[in-house]
């Protein structure tokens, strides 16, 4: 269970961290980003539960964590910014309670 809310907080920096990169942005002709860029908190949050997992010997814990973070890392840089306005207008027909967290992330990639 551990690792799993270690994910999570992982995965909370490494989709900031996609949001606001310049790069991507461009290359899909989005507005630069002038939001807060929280780029050492988001990277803290991203590398933060490795290096617990890492240092409290946790070995099984950590390849877990180093394989999903990067499998789904690569995952969320594949989907292009249309693919994520079809996803949220397909979330945005889900009941309120089910849709709450993913209406957020996905207009956040448009």
């Amino acid at each position: 269970m551990d690792v799993f809310f270690a994910l999570l907080i992982s995965f909370a920096g490494l989709i900031h961290l996609c949001l606001i990169n310049d790069k991507r942005r461009r290359v899909f002709q989005q507005p630069a980003y002038t939001g807060p860029r929280y780029v050492i908190a988001a990277r803290l949050a991203l590398f933060g539960p490795g290096l617990v997992f890492a240092l409290a010997g946790d070995a099984a814990g950590f390849v877990i964590w180093l394989g999903t973070v990067s499998v789904i890392g690569w995952a969320i840089v594949a989907i292009v910014p249309a693919q994520w306005a079809y996803i949220a207008k397909t979330v945005k027909t889900l009941p309120h309670w089910l849709r709450q967290g993913w209406v957020f992330w996905c207009d956040a990639w448009r």
